[in-house]
């Protein structure tokens, strides 16, 4: 049985945000074995929510993150959050 050595390479492919301040984030994720042949290439997706941490994210999602995601909207999002969790009738 032989091993093969694949390396996964992800980049950003897209990031857009909501009204609300939702950051989408769409991925490409490119598999290669040692000869840098393509063996597959995916496609994957997060959501960051305002007040997640995203300081460990590629540098365009931080840039898009920090316009966005102010501290008014952190707020904003917290108490829509809280009135969903909590309803008044």
């Amino acid at each position: 049985m032989s091993t093969q050595i694949v390396t996964m390479t992800q980049t950003v492919a897209n990031v857009s945000a909501d009204s609300k301040g939702v950051v989408a984030v769409r991925y490409t994720n490119i598999y290669t074995d040692a000869t840098s042949k393509v063996i597959q290439e995916t496609i994957a997706g997060e959501y960051i929510n305002p007040g997640d941490d995203y300081s460990q994210k590629d540098p365009k999602v931080i840039a898009v993150c920090q316009v966005v995601q102010t501290q008014e909207v952190i707020a904003a999002y917290k108490e829509a959050q809280n009135a969903n969790i909590n309803p008044t009738a």
